[in-house]
């Protein structure tokens, strides 16, 4: 009887993510997949700029529909439960609240990074890959798979994306360096290869620029970080102060930096609430990741826990790092600060509370949260098809100007209308209009 309840919720959580993926519009970037070839594809892999395998498993997802609905839900669901393993795989509720936390996130990030086909072959994708390896890297457990398959992976996670091919290089520098675990190494040497090609492919494409990178660090990457965060922020910082007070209570010795630790937890929520001064949040968001840190390592004597806490940072700041060298800084790209803080947290919970506490009502908040986003999305595809209905009657009648209300300039519509003329050029040739001219579209108050 056990069993069945399990699966059946489960099952539950498939259906609603096949239902909310179901109503995912393609983006305009998404449509210039719509007209690649594999073998145009195939003569673009070192042009790709990185995104290689990427690029195969977008043309892949925006062409078949079904596939694309499967693999996504697929994806994300593995990726919770890969979560949850991480943690601790007796506790199921960590499975739900996983799920939880990840709708609680701001709609941009979604729309930018998850709903966006191509953006989600191009972040999600790699982060699942690197969540594998954390699994690896926390049980110790390389050893266990076969040398190709080690190899094998190490390849694969870095020829998805520049970025976290970078991270994982840097991060697993750092981990095998002066050690002798043969298969660390072996998944080190198919991450040096991985990031070889990655690298080839990125100079070979010829567009990259090294950026300015106290200019990335102090307009795109923590402005971005502390405005679209704050909820999932706000949870981890309540946690956070609920362990420095513990610590502040029994460990006299650490009472001065415990006091001063919570001080810069409750200033980094203000300061994404509130603060406007970049220079002010980029110390802010430096003193609080240091701080965070330093109450984790401080919170638990178990030598796992702090295995853990430490390959979490090594991954969240080496993360930070490779980002000030990306040449477009986007919201989709704090997604993985975004995972690696609900792994945190769900990492917090556990060794606060039971296993499986409040395990129906995590699952129930999962639930509810998903029908939210079903309903959402639902609207969503609705207005998308209208807009679509407008563009498309108005390109047939040969009108240069098209006039859209505001409505369909939200947060979560704003990516699918073609601006560009590459856009348009795949809009015409997605939706089979015939217009010769140039036309712009308008938007009316």
């Amino acid at each position: 009887m056990e069993v069945i309840k399990y699966n059946f919720k489960y099952i539950s959580i498939f259906i609603l993510m096949f239902m909310l993926v179901l109503f995912f519009p393609l983006t305009v970037n998404d449509l210039y997949f719509s007209r690649l070839s594999f073998s145009l594809l195939k003569s673009l892999v070192f042009g790709t700029n990185g995104y290689i395998l990427s690029s195969y498993i977008a043309l892949i997802l925006v062409n078949i529909r079904l596939l694309r609905i499967l693999f996504y839900v697929g994806t994300t669901i593995s990726l919770f439960i890969l979560i949850k393993n991480i943690v601790n795989k007796k506790n199921q509720s960590l499975f739900y609240m996983a799920i939880f936390l990840f709708f609680l996130t701001n709609n941009v990030i979604l729309a930018s990074s998850y709903v966006n086909t191509t953006q989600f072959a191009n972040t999600f994708v790699p982060i699942s890959f690197i969540f594998i390896i954390i699994y690896y890297l926390v049980y110790d457990k390389l050893y266990k798979l076969k040398r190709s398959v080690v190899y094998l992976l190490g390849i694969i996670s870095t020829i998805l994306n520049p970025i976290y091919s970078l991270t994982l290089f840097i991060a697993l520098s750092i981990k095998v360096f002066g050690k002798q675990d043969k298969s660390l190494i072996k998944l080190y040497s198919g991450v040096i290869l991985g990031f070889g090609i990655s690298l080839v492919s990125v100079l070979n494409n010829g567009t990259y620029k090294i950026p300015n990178i106290s200019f990335n660090i102090t307009h795109n990457i923590i402005p971005k970080i502390m405005d679209i965060n704050v909820l999932l922020v706000t949870i981890f910082s309540v946690f956070l102060v609920y362990l420095a007070s513990k610590i502040y209570k029994h460990k006299k010795n650490l009472k001065q930096n415990m006091l001063l630790s919570i001080g810069i937890f409750v200033l980094y929520v203000l300061a994404c609430l509130f603060s406007k001064s970049l220079i002010l949040n980029y110390i802010i968001f430096i003193f609080y990741i240091a701080s965070s840190f330093y109450v984790l390592l401080n919170c638990n004597n178990s030598i796992r826990f702090n295995n853990k806490i430490k390959i979490y940072y090594l991954f969240k700041v080496v993360y930070l790092l490779s980002l000030c060298f990306s040449n477009r800084v986007v919201e989709g790209d704090i997604l993985f600060i975004i995972v690696i803080n609900i792994l945190i947290i769900v990492e917090l919970v556990n060794y606060l509370l039971p296993n499986n506490y409040l395990y129906n009502t995590w699952f129930i908040l999962a639930c509810v949260l998903l029908l939210s986003n079903v309903y959402i999305y639902g609207s969503v595809y609705n207005k998308y098809q209208k807009m679509n209905t407008i563009i498309k009657n108005n390109l047939e009648c040969d009108k240069n100007v098209i006039s859209l209300q505001l409505k369909y300039e939200t947060n979560y519509l704003y990516r699918y209308i073609p601006y560009t003329n590459e856009e348009k050029d795949n809009y015409l040739k997605y939706y089979n209009i015939s217009y010769k001219d140039d036309y712009d579209v308008y938007f009316l108050d």
